[in-house]
């Protein structure tokens, strides 16, 4: 685990391994003509600091997930949303 203060630091050091496992499975699948960018709730009342309160939603806490979906439904990527610490659009805004 590399600190806080280290620029690849990693929130889900602990997750990644399996994120990485599952999005390299999901990419055996062709990929569909329309493709869109979606936003998921996985809803929970556990505690951990990258939950979400979103009070706009049906389900109000849990954890936000960004992912690459097909017309049918279909995930063919999926990132964790960990806050601004781990965000690169935002480090590369910062410079």
């Amino acid at each position: 685990m590399k600190p806080r203060d280290h620029p690849d630091h990693d929130r889900l050091h602990k997750l990644r391994p399996v994120v990485d496992k599952l999005n390299d499975s999901f990419q055996s699948i062709p990929l569909q003509k329309y493709l869109c960018v979606n936003e998921q709730l996985c809803a929970t009342k556990g505690r951990h600091y990258i939950k979400q309160d979103l009070p706009a939603k049906p389900h109000k806490w849990g954890y936000k997930l960004y992912m690459l979906c097909g017309t049918d439904g279909f995930s063919y990527k999926f990132e964790i949303y960990t806050g601004d610490e781990n965000n690169s659009i935002q480090k590369t805004r910062r410079t």
